[in-house]
This record gives C-alpha cells, structure tokens and sequence, in this order.
C-alpha cells in the first residue's frame, strides 16, 4: 500500500499538472499567437497580424476578468444554487444582452 507521503505528492503532482494560471496559459498561447503572425505576415496580410495580435490582447483580459468572476463561485464550499441562479441573472444575463445590442447594426 502507498504510505501517506506517497499519496501526498500524488496529489500535489495532480494539482500542478491540472493548474491554469496566468502565467501557463499565457506561455501556452505566446506560441500559436507567434507562429500565426508570422505566417500572416509572411503571406502578405499585415492588418491581419495586427488584428490577430488585438484580438489575443482582448481576450486575454476578458477571460483574465471573467476568472476573476468566476473563481470565488468554484472555490466556494457553499455551491449555493440560489447564488448561482442570481450570478447568471442578475450579472451574465443583462451583459450578454448588452453586448449582443451593442455590436448589431440592425435594428427593428
């Protein structure tokens, strides 16, 4: 049988293989956005490169927010579904509606 020491770094090497940080998903995209410039570049489409570079940019501090958000919800020992329910009325719910009116050029 595995002592407790055994089991210990066990675990510990599972939280490290499975941890998201900042600074890993950020190291894991820096080449992907790196190649796709380059080759964007290389083919002659410059705005593209720029964009691709924007676009990464923007996402990567809309997520960085939305950890932010999300990350006490998870973590939390109360997985209240009353709070949950209120989280995605109250706060998901009317900014997905805004988003989704404030990017439509149509209007009825």
């Amino acid at each position: 049988a595995p002592s407790a020491h055994a089991q210990q770094n066990a675990g510990q090497q599972g939280e490290l293989e499975n941890d998201l940080s900042f600074s890993r998903v950020l190291l894991a995209s820096l080449p992907l956005l790196f190649l796709t410039s380059v080759a964007s570049t290389k083919l002659g489409l410059h705005k593209l490169s720029g964009d691709i570079i924007i676009a990464a940019i923007r996402t990567l501090v809309q997520l960085s927010c939305l950890a932010l958000i999300l990350t006490p919800i998870f973590h939390s020992r109360n997985h209240s579904r009353l709070f949950t329910c209120s989280y995605v009325l109250l706060f998901m719910l009317p900014l997905a509606a805004y988003e989704a009116t404030a990017r439509s050029n149509l209007t009825y």
